[in-house]
């Protein structure tokens, strides 16, 4: 049994080490097209300077601020009911406050659906307030601000905690052709401070979900396909979450999700899990 676990820790490190290979050769092939592009004056001035309506489109239709999704998820055994399907689904609102400051709020849970009582197995509650100093850069300052996040559970099965963070980013829209399909590359590097509450039920979280997230999207009219990867201060702990968006229809997309990791649900934040997901989005 012990070699069959470590077989298993093996092969997951494996896997989220190929992913974040992955993440980072997109970012390197998109570096040598941005680098072509600047060789040609025309494209280079296009690139620079996107036009008012592209650039409204985008933030409007193209790079949702958290998408809003529901899909069916199958995978690993969860240690608490031994099930291996769930539904999950994901709620996002973002309201401008004043000028560039914004409220968000994101709720995400895990739907034990083939349960009798089809029980709730955990929920997130994120609400977070920001500033977004949307510089017309190409390497732009991004969000600043302060979020919560809580799974709204009491005694041994409560879990939150609070950060301030910082996530500047890299925004580049390729005019002249696409790259594998997708015009537009996103690069976020999201870096967050914890705050060391003296009642927190889940004082050791940062050893499973570290000090920051690598976020990689690739995205077009009809396609958006995005990679995230944490990794924890501890260990091989980390996770990895791959997305995949079509677009059917002007509201809707086809939707699959791939996670690998701790931290899925805050409830077992520090219990490993793999899960592959399907479903439809929300298209914005």
């Amino acid at each position: 049994m012990q070699l069959i676990g470590d077989s298993l820790k093996y092969n997951t490190r494996r896997l989220r080490s190929r992913c974040i290979i992955l993440a980072l050769s997109l970012i390197l092939i998109s570096a040598k097209a941005m680098a072509e592009d600047a060789s040609n004056p025309i494209a280079a001035i296009s690139a620079d300077k996107p036009s008012s309506n592209d650039t409204e489109k985008k933030e409007q239709d193209l790079n949702p601020y958290k998408p809003t999704y529901f899909i069916f998820q199958w995978g690993t055994h969860d240690p608490r009911d031994n099930r291996q399907l769930y539904a999950k689904f994901q709620l996002n609102i973002k309201q401008n406050i004043w000028n560039n400051l914004y409220f968000a709020y994101t709720y995400r849970a895990l739907w034990s659906i083939t349960e009798q009582s089809a029980p709730f197995k955990d929920n997130s509650h994120n609400p977070e307030i920001f500033y977004d100093i949307g510089n017309e850069d190409l390497l732009k300052i991004g969000q600043i601000g302060f979020e919560h996040e809580s799974n709204g559970k009491g005694g041994i099965d409560s879990r939150s905690w609070n950060r301030i963070y910082w996530e500047p980013r890299l925004v580049y829209k390729r005019l002249e052709g696409k790259l594998f399909g997708f015009d537009t590359l996103a690069v976020y590097i999201k870096a967050w401070l914890k705050f060391n509450e003296r009642q927190s039920d889940n004082p050791d979280i940062l050893d499973y979900y570290g000090n920051g997230e690598l976020t990689v999207k690739l995205y077009s009219d009809e396609y958006q396909f995005v990679v995230k990867a944490r990794k924890g201060l501890k260990k091989d702990y980390g996770n990895i979450q791959i997305e995949l968006m079509h677009r059917l229809s002007e509201n809707f997309s086809l939707y699959a999700q791939f996670w690998n990791g701790y931290g899925e649900s805050l409830l077992d934040y520090n219990r490993q899990t793999t899960r592959y997901g399907i479903g439809f989005a929300l298209a914005r």
